[in-house]
């Protein structure tokens, strides 16, 4: 559907109103229903509300009882989210952990995540999935392409989504082949030298039964920070593509094949030199910094319906290929951390300074589920899973300031196979009031080899070579209940109630190899997760409302402890607990204005701190705040979209529909390690869109970080003890202001 007149216009807003689903919103709080898509697609919206796939079937999102955002991709596309950080992180409750590459970037979510770092490569607290097939963690900051919504449930998804998914889940639905020929091509450019080139076409092939679906990217950015040793750090280049094929021979079977990919070259600004947070500077001297990433999977859906239930087969294979090589200690930190002794052209020589790390990871997962139909008054699913992860690490690195620990060739070799059985049903115990109930049982295996090899460097201080091997297996229980009351069609509210589990496993870090000794497992983390919460709508549907209390008690949190004073990582747990509230609301004024905002508040803290972790971690102790977590965040936006004759304009503009958008985001005060040495400051975030649609495409201003507000996205402390402030920061910060204006067309 395209935006061709008042009357359709209005025909579809009218369609809103009778929906009775209320639409969550996005960071800026204003997730309204839209009534179009850049791609011409057909909006989620049904007659009996907004359809989502929570709980791997479709259902209105007013039935289900948990919090769900929901991101359209007219929504992704005015606020330009181009990738997991951009489009997630002003999302209330959501927030990014990341030093400057996108491949360890992670996503935490109302506190529930990794610590300062995934322990390894099977890490999934919140995992990404692509209509239900699961990516890596690696893939949190993965480029977005051609979606129809992202779906981003918060609190445990370990019963229906598995993969130990403790924090929660965002599943990425594409947008699938139709049965007309339809597309659209964009161009984009902005300051820092900003392009993008993007297009998307569903080209069927055979009326009724076979249809296709392609989409391509091309995008890039110059760097941002500067580098007295090289080019500018922060720099990205990547191409993003997806083929897609649908077959439904009959009204019953459906076949949905795709394949992604990106390719990624990109230069990373990591580690950037502060002596206290009021330090402006934003100056790098590192001679090394790439990152090569190559992402590929392909996804197979199959079902079939009968009378009474649908039988869905859903197969997906995951190859994830990094290459990242970086200067492992800045010149200008070195300088700092030896007090001037040292200039920094004595950390220039590459091969005393620097550190390579190659990734290759895979993911195949086999999943058979029945499900009920969509009209059944039971709401249920069922099912088995099958899942095989491989991830082979190859690290070397060298640094004559920290010694031994951090010289040498490390190689990571971890294969981790599991099965898992699930079932959730719904039942209405009465007209307004239904229950919940889902379990998961999983038996899962990590096998695990690792090598160390010394570089010659540290001769007589390590061994030349050690091998370590080990397993281990776990068997363990999740699931959830909750119970929903539907007081009126426009107004529900839930309780709910869920366990999740982490599987322990073997850290990728270790600093006892280079000395003979075998690295012990960490352990598996549980988390109790309590939510009260309701959705509703009012005044004729014009105001929408969604709001939830939470409380997360989680046991043995698995964390990467980072030791500032010998650069070295042990892998240890602590309890955690987080409590809070989000609130989020959309008001429409009229036919042109709408307002959104939201508010939340996560209070989180340690507990239970050990001597071992306090040791290991300095300045740890119960109450302090879960790193990652800021305490408060909120957000407000107003949009507008009217013709041109009603605000008086003539000619071709007269039939035009001028759309505006200003966005605002708060996030408050965070701290990058458990020992809050690592303080990261409040920031505001502006951005603004300007369009003018003439039916057949559009022509745009664009604004992201209006304010060229820093966003510090780590604070790594060195030289940090319980009882001396730190005075060196190891920093990466977020792009800043980017301005800059695009041209769609719609065929």
């Amino acid at each position: 559907m395209k935006r061709a007149s008042q009357a359709s216009r209005s025909l579809m807003l009218a369609m809103a109103a009778a929906a009775g689903g209320l639409a969550t919103f996005s960071a800026a709080g204003d997730l309204h229903a839209q009534e179009t898509t850049l791609q011409d697609q057909p909006e989620i919206l049904e007659l009996d509300g907004i359809v989502v796939t929570a709980r791997r079937r479709p259902e209105r999102l007013q039935d289900v009882p948990l919090s769900v955002d929901v991101i359209t991709n007219l929504e992704l596309e005015e606020s330009r989210s181009l990738d997991g950080f951009s489009a997630l992180r002003e999302l209330p409750g959501v927030s990014f952990g990341a030093v400057g590459d996108r491949s360890n970037s992670f996503l935490v979510i109302r506190g529930v995540g990794p610590l300062v770092n995934p322990l390894s490569p099977d890490d999934s607290s919140v995992l990404t999935f692509v209509n239900g097939a699961p990516l890596s963690v690696a893939s949190s900051q993965l480029g977005y392409l051609d979606l129809e919504r992202v779906e981003v449930l918060k609190g445990p998804q370990t019963t229906l989504f598995g993969r130990n998914t403790t924090g929660g889940a965002v599943n990425l639905v594409p947008v699938e082949p139709g049965p007309d020929y339809e597309g659209y091509f964009l161009g984009e450019y902005g300051t820092d030298d900003f392009h993008r080139v993007e297009a998307a076409a569903t080209l069927p092939l055979i009326d009724d039964l076979l249809s296709t679906r392609f989409a391509v990217r091309r995008s890039g950015v110059d760097g941002f920070v500067t580098n007295l040793a090289g080019p500018d750090l922060g720099g990205e280049e990547s191409w993003l593509g997806r083929a897609s094929a649908l077959l439904t021979p009959g009204d019953r079977f459906r076949l949905l094949v795709s394949a992604g990919g990106e390719i990624a070259d990109n230069e990373p600004a990591l580690g950037i030199l502060r002596t206290d947070e009021d330090d402006d500077n934003t100056t790098a001297a590192q001679s090394l910094g790439y990152e090569d990433i190559g992402t590929w999977n392909v996804n197979a859906e199959a079902s079939y319906e009968f009378d009474s239930f649908i039988v869905t087969s859903l197969t997906s294979y995951l190859d994830v290929d990094i290459e990242t090589s970086w200067t492992l200690l800045d010149f200008l930190i070195g300088e700092a951390l030896t007090d001037g002794a040292l200039p920094p052209e004595a950390f220039s020589d590459q091969s005393t300074n620097f550190s390579r790390l190659r990734r290759d990871e895979t993911r195949f997962s086999q999943e058979l589920r029945l499900s009920s139909v969509a009209d059944a008054e039971i709401g249920w699913t069922a099912g088995a899973v099958y899942y095989r992860d491989t991830a082979f690490n190859v690290r070397e690195s060298n640094n004559f300031l920290f010694g031994p620990a951090v010289s040498g060739t490390d190689r990571y070799d971890l294969t981790t196979t599991g099965q898992a059985v699930f079932g959730e049903i719904s039942y209405p115990i009465i007209e307004p009031l239904t229950v919940s109930i889902g379990a998961r049982g999983t038996w899962e295996e990590k096998d695990f080899i690792g090598e160390y090899e010394e570089d010659g460097t540290a001769v007589g201080q390590v061994v030349p070579f050690f091998r370590e091997e080990s397993s281990e297996t776990y068997d363990f229980w999740t699931g959830n209940i909750a119970l929903s009351y539907e007081w009126t069609d426009t107004l529900t509210t839930y309780a709910r109630v869920a366990r999740g589990f982490k599987s322990g496993g073997f850290g990728v870090f270790s600093f006892l190899a280079p000395f003979g000794q075998a690295r012990e497992p960490y352990e598996s983390s549980t988390i109790l997760s309590y939510e009260l919460g309701g959705r509703g709508s009012f005044f004729g549907r014009r105001l929408d409302i969604d709001g939830a209390i939470f409380l997360n008690d989680v046991d043995s949190e698995q964390v990467s402890a980072f030791d500032p004073i010998t650069f070295t990582n042990q892998n240890l747990n602590v309890d955690t607990l987080t409590a809070g509230f989000e609130l989020e609301s959309s008001f429409r004024l009229n036919d042109t204005w709408t307002l959104g905002g939201n508010l939340a508040f996560t209070h989180s803290e340690l507990r239970n701190v050990t001597p071992e972790f306090a040791a290991a971690q300095p300045g740890s102790e119960d109450g302090n705040a879960v790193p990652n977590t800021p305490e408060w965040s909120a957000g407000a936006s107003i949009a507008f979209d009217a013709f041109g004759s009603d605000l008086g304009m003539e000619t071709i503009m007269a039939d035009s529909l001028i759309t505006g958008r200003l966005d605002y985001s708060y996030i408050g005060e965070r701290f990058w390690d458990p020992g809050n040495f690592g303080r990261m400051p409040p920031v505001h975030l502006v951005s603004a869109r300007l369009g003018v649609d003439l039916g057949f495409g559009e022509a745009y201003l664009f604004g992201d970080n209006i304010l060229d507000d820093e966003f510090l996205t780590s604070n790594v402390p060195f030289n940090a003890t319980p009882t001396s402030a730190p005075t060196v920061f190891a920093v990466t910060f977020d792009r800043g202001r980017v301005v800059g204006g695009g041209v769609s067309i719609r065929f």
